[in-house]
């Protein structure tokens, strides 16, 4: 774009001359659909029409009543029947009608309900056929609105229902005052939608919609199709346009008509239909409260139709600057059209083989002319500005340039920094600047070229750098400062309130933290001193300054809180002062940051109980001040333990466990009260258990008059507490395997002496770095042969991995010695599952053992969740390991942020990727206990979460 153009031409461009892009006086109509010379109407609605016959001649109720009146007896036949729904709990089916545990939904989601085989046997001897099926669903759209008695519903039925009767030759609603009296109504409607999902021909469907729509379209211009509706807002009474269409029994046929997925011939009808109405409705703005949103047209039906040459480029630019619903439509287009993954796949599932190529030129039209159009005004909103707001991308390095320059020395808009809904000249220009993305051929020498001339500064193009962190690569090279995105996004991670989705896996890539516990003030040490060398101070504070755009204040000020902490400017004396003073959270976080002195170990405890009292004396305030308080306690809990130089809070209660058990020591102690001894205990295994003494005979049941007994919540609370240590201490001792995480001996001994971790570690395999392995017992390896290795306090030791047994070939020792001895492992160790590389996969990059899996993703997401994989924005679940440099990519194209909204998808492969920088790994550069373990996962999510494909062992070829 020329600065010639926006200076010329930019008030040129109005409403009245179409911007300069189309005719306003220009009207284009498409043809009138007529019905099929076959179709007949009362043909199509035998079970209904029979319904009216059998009323006035035999007085009572049949047709599709009957069908009702059956599947709601065949329920009660089987309301005893007891399963186990979605949520684990057992119910019986007259309650609920809901999705079993561990459903798979095979052919059809009434796979995932109670008893599938009785409602499809009721379809094949009482239904029979799509036709009567399709009637039944008629009906329970009518009725789905019929009970309700306030707004909107009563008012349609009252001022419609006559000329829908006409047009019908029968009442829609006759049937939904018996049909919503039924005892088992909801179940027998959802069985009745489960059975479409499988029988109902859509051929047959879209043709019965496309007829009557077309039947019913003269009636459109009738008086009276249309009526005012008032209604109560916060505002007062306001009014609303409603159609005669728009009631259920008119707009059924409309979503079923757009429901399924078209192409060719069907399309056009389709789309031809929904115009019509559309336009006869004077192109209404989509209302959720008087409509059937996904029964009206989107801006991707409109590029499909000008792809197929039905309309005019003109009606695209219509529908995305001037028409009602023209904001929603261009942020659905310029957000999927230029978002190359996974969003553009969304919509090529949904419109078939279209590649909306013309409406992606004609979208860069509009921008371009927007983009025109603001940059030329002035402090006054533009009839454009609302436009402007409403745009998610558009790409280009010269709007870019063309965007800074016009905000000059502004500054860029702070106040909220992805809802705000002014549209002032600062705020517009901050959004358009947000939402400009570098094009598949912007490179630094293109943003150079284009900034000769002009008076941006090399501060500014930091601040851009931060503010719309997709240039930050660019801009680096540009600038010559190297490290410049590592900068952005650490101060993105710690200072922005909200994360998008591919910002959420960008940071992934740089930190363990996750991004919900940066927001509550979580600070990565790490990070943080390798962007501060990597930038020196005076650059650091540039893009200190910068981020100040990017937050809405607080968390920039914690920042430098924490920041200041790391540096050593905050006095630990000072600070608990400050603490205990004003109870300062965000000082709370920083204290834990602060390094620990020479004596780390006393020092180390002294902050984790000072945290623990903190946490007690919240107790007297407010519910609400108490989580919150309790939130700041985890986060600084988190920070304490970087700090010490620990993954997770659960080593850093290792470090300082004999103080956590002197704190807990006199609950181990038996405390008569009310004539019964009470304590905890701690078994053989770690596991603490609330133990009951009277008259030195253990209880099995705790009397009555003690379970309300103040000491016995007390008593609740620690075993609470250690039996999540307990749990957390075998999650831990797993992810120090899985990392070959080296403990010294001594720190190892220290462990081994603990009651919890103690029984844990004593039954687990270490392994030396000279390749010694054994069960360790007081600064001793034995083997399973009996044989002893003593160790040196300061000699460096590990948990051993399957793939280090193998390799010494002493696995299947230790696995008979196992057996033989009836030893229970706390975590899989010895009978841990291995997979190895086979001659294939030693020389290419990606692994397929899971290709063509059928997965159901809400599922498998829960699974590696808890096997620290996160979403990623490419398409699949990634798990990072940040001491290799390592992403492990299970490649499924979906949106695996919202797994509970996805149907059933399948995998395709599991690549690797280095970190820094992004590149992918041949297989055969992946160390063995990375690539075990990414396979292993894979291989429990998917058996858990199977769609199709059984998932077994077998399938991935482990080496057991």
């Amino acid at each position: 774009m020329l600065d010639s153009e926006i200076s010329s031409k930019a008030d040129l461009f109005t409403k009245d001359n179409g911007f300069g892009l189309y005719d306003p006086e220009e009207e284009f109509v498409l043809p009138t659909l007529e019905p099929d010379k076959d179709f007949d109407l009362k043909k199509t609605f035998p079970l209904l029409n029979e319904l009216l016959f059998q009323r006035i001649l035999l007085g009572r109720y049949s047709g599709a009543f009957i069908l009702f009146e059956k599947l709601n007896d065949l329920i009660t036949k089987h309301a005893s029947y007891e399963y186990v729904n979605k949520y684990g709990k057992t119910c019986l089916l007259g309650d609920i009608f809901i999705e079993v545990k561990d459903a798979v939904c095979i052919e059809g989601s009434i796979n995932c309900y109670p008893l599938p085989e009785v409602w499809k046997e009721f379809y094949r001897h009482e239904i029979k056929d799509s036709k009567s099926l399709l009637q039944l669903l008629f009906i329970l759209s009518s009725a789905k609105y019929a009970g309700y008695d306030y707004g909107i519903y009563p008012f349609m039925n009252k001022e419609f229902m006559p000329e829908i009767i006409k047009f019908y030759g029968f009442n829609p609603n006759e049937l939904t005052g018996r049909t919503l009296k039924l005892s088992h109504y909801d179940s027998a409607s959802r069985v009745i939608h489960l059975l479409a999902d499988i029988y109902l021909d859509a051929s047959y469907s879209r043709k019965v919609s496309r007829n009557i729509l077309a039947s019913f379209f003269p009636l459109m211009n009738k008086r009276g199709a249309k009526k005012m509706f008032a209604y109560e807002t916060y505002n007062g009474k306001e009014e609303q346009a409603v159609f005669i269409c728009q009631h259920a029994s008119i707009s059924y046929w409309m979503y079923d008509l757009c429901n399924k997925r078209l192409s060719g011939q069907e399309f056009a009808d389709c789309f031809t239909i929904r115009y019509n109405y559309y336009r006869k409705l004077n192109f209404p703005n989509i209302n959720p409260l008087f409509s059937f949103p996904k029964s009206y047209l989107t801006v991707f039906d409109f590029g499909k139709a000008c792809d197929m040459g039905m309309i005019p480029e003109s009606e695209v630019i219509k529908e995305l600057m001037v028409r009602p619903n023209a904001e929603e439509s261009l942020r659905l287009a310029s957000s999927y059209l230029f978002d190359r993954f996974p969003r553009q796949k969304e919509i090529a599932a949904a419109y078939g083989d279209t590649d909306f190529s013309k409406l992606k030129k004609t979208l860069e039209k509009v921008i371009d002319r927007i983009v025109t159009i603001e940059l030329k005004r002035g402090e006054a909103p533009t009839e454009v500005s609302s436009l402007a707001m409403k745009l998610e991308r558009m790409e280009g390095a010269s709007l870019f340039v063309a965007v800074l320059k016009a905000t000059g020395k502004d500054s860029l808009g702070k106040a909220d920094y992805y809802t705000n809904l002014s549209h002032t000249r600062r705020e517009v220009f901050s959004k358009l600047l947000r939402c400009c993305y570098p094009s598949g051929t912007d490179t630094a020498e293109t943003l150079k070229e284009l900034l000769k001339g002009t008076n941006i500064t090399g501060k500014r193009l930091v601040e851009a750098a931060v503010y719309a962190p997709q240039w930050a690569e660019i801009i680096e090279d540009c600038l010559d400062w190297k490290g410049l995105p590592d900068a952005v996004y650490y101060f993105h991670a710690h200072c922005n309130e909200w994360y998008d989705n591919k910002k959420k896996t960008i940071i992934s890539r740089y930190t363990p933290v996750k991004a919900k516990d940066f927001q509550y003030g979580a600070f990565d040490i790490e990070w943080f001193h390798e962007v501060y060398r990597e930038m020196g101070k005076k650059r650091f504070e540039m893009i200190y300054n910068a981020a100040a755009y990017i937050s809405s204040g607080t968390a920039h000020a914690r920042l430098r809180r924490c920041m200041d902490a790391v540096g050593g400017k905050m006095k630990t004396k000072e600070v608990k002062a400050e603490i205990e003073k004003n109870r300062n959270r965000d000082l709370l976080i920083s204290y834990c940051l602060i390094p620990l002195n020479k004596h780390s170990k006393k020092d180390l405890a002294e902050r984790y109980l000072y945290l623990q009292q903190f946490l007690k004396e919240s107790k007297t305030f407010s519910s609400q001040r108490q989580e919150s308080e309790k939130k700041a306690v985890e986060t600084a809990l988190q920070n304490l333990a970087r700090n010490a130089g620990y993954t997770d809070v659960t080593r850093l209660k290792w470090s300082v466990e004999m103080e956590l058990m002197k704190e807990f020591s006199y609950y181990f102690t038996p405390q008569e009260h009310r004539g019964v001894d009470i304590y905890v205990e701690i078994d053989e295994e770690g596991k603490p258990a609330r133990k009951y003494m009277k008259a030195g005979k253990p209880l099995t049941v705790i009397p009555n008059r003690l379970r309300k007994y103040p000491y016995m919540q007390e008593l609740r609370n620690v075993e609470k507490e250690l039996s999540e240590h307990y749990i957390c201490s075998q999650i831990t001792l797993e992810q120090m395997m899985e990392d070959k995480t080296v403990l010294l001996v001594k720190e190892l001994d220290e462990l081994a002496r603990s009651p919890i971790t103690g029984p844990l570690i004593k039954r687990l395999v270490f392994i030396t770095n000279d390749g010694t392995t054994g069960f360790y017992t007081n600064y001793t390896l034995l083997t399973c042969a009996g044989e002893s290795f003593p160790q040196q306090p300061s000699a460096e030791i590990r948990i051993a991995h399957p793939v280090d047994l193998h390799k010494l070939n002493v696995w299947k020792l230790y696995h008979d010695f196992l057996l033989e001895k009836e030893i229970s492992q706390p975590v899989e160790q010895v009978f841990r599952t291995l997979y190895q590389k086979t001659e294939e996969e030693q020389t290419i990059q990606q692994c397929r053992r899971c290709g063509g899996n059928r997965i159901q993703p809400k599922k498998a997401a829960g699974a590696l969740e808890s096997r620290r994989w996160t979403p990623s924005y490419a398409g699949g679940m990634q798990k990072i390991y940040y001491k290799e440099n390592i992403i492990a990519l299970m490649h499924a194209p979906a949106d695996w942020f919202a797994p509970a909204d996805m149907e059933v998808c399948t995998l395709e492969y599991i690549a690797f990727y280095k970190r820094k920088p992004y590149k992918p790994i041949p297989l055969n550069e992946v160390p063995d206990i990375i690539f075990s373990e990414v396979i292993r996962d894979i291989d429990w999510a998917a058996g858990i979460a199977h769609a199709g494909k059984t998932v077994s062992g077998k399938r991935f070829g482990p080496l057991t």
